[in-house]
């Protein structure tokens, strides 16, 4: 039975929204807003202005923007008895807690979705405190591919805000950064200098994305 003909009430259709998606955006539903937006991520060692970015970003683009939730864990666990001790375990749970976040984020997106870190970052930092790969972790970041990544230089003072503990790291993670993301096969871009000229580049090096060429006919 044919409901609301006219499009009286849902004044669209399949057609007119594979033809213009970025146009008509706001008509998607949920779970399609989740499945098309692209994702951009942030990403860099720790005072790096990841965090700082990706909120000016995210309200730049008027979209959510995912926050760190390894950050939530790390804060969680740092009082316990061997702080500095990990187990690939715990970044397995770390990947799963950013991914459920993120999914749920997605649903809200407009056009592109601003993650404040993802796997790949993750498998950084597991390299980093366990000495040597994850490869469950790993495995999710080759899985998981983003449309961008948008790497922060350490190319300003440290800031300790009370839970920050590499700074001696820094060098050496952002050279860990690089290799990682020329390995993805994903595009990226290093960002620089002050916040107001890695915003301008961030936003940039998005202006791309907001843009969707028409999706062909499933009849097609």
């Amino acid at each position: 039975m044919a409901i609301d003909p006219p499009r009286a009430r849902f004044p669209t259709s399949g057609t007119a929204l594979r033809a213009d998606l970025g146009g008509r955006w706001a008509e998607l539903s949920p779970p399609a807003k989740a499945h098309f937006a692209r994702r951009v991520v942030v990403l860099g060692v720790e005072s790096s202005g990841t965090t700082t970015l990706a909120r000016a970003l995210a309200e730049e683009l008027e979209t959510p923007w995912v926050p760190e939730w390894g950050r939530v864990y790390w804060e969680g666990r740092s009082s316990g008895p061997q702080p500095e001790v990990w187990s690939a375990a715990e970044f397995d749970a770390i990947v799963a807690g950013q991914v459920r976040l993120e999914e749920a984020l997605a649903r809200r997106a407009n056009r592109v979705l601003v993650c404040d870190t993802d796997p790949l970052a993750t498998a950084v930092w597991a390299r980093r405190y366990l000495g040597r790969p994850a490869p469950e972790v790993e495995r999710a970041a080759a899985e998981r591919r983003p449309a961008l990544y948008l790497l922060t230089a350490p190319d300003f003072g440290y800031v300790q805000d009370g839970t920050r503990e590499s700074e001696a790291w820094r060098e050496r993670m952002h050279a860990w950064f690089v290799e990682a993301l020329e390995g993805s096969g994903v595009p990226w871009r290093l960002l620089e200098g002050e916040p107001a000229a890695r915003l301008a580049a961030a936003r940039e090096a998005v202006a791309p994305l907001l843009r969707f060429p028409p999706l062909a006919d499933p009849a097609c």
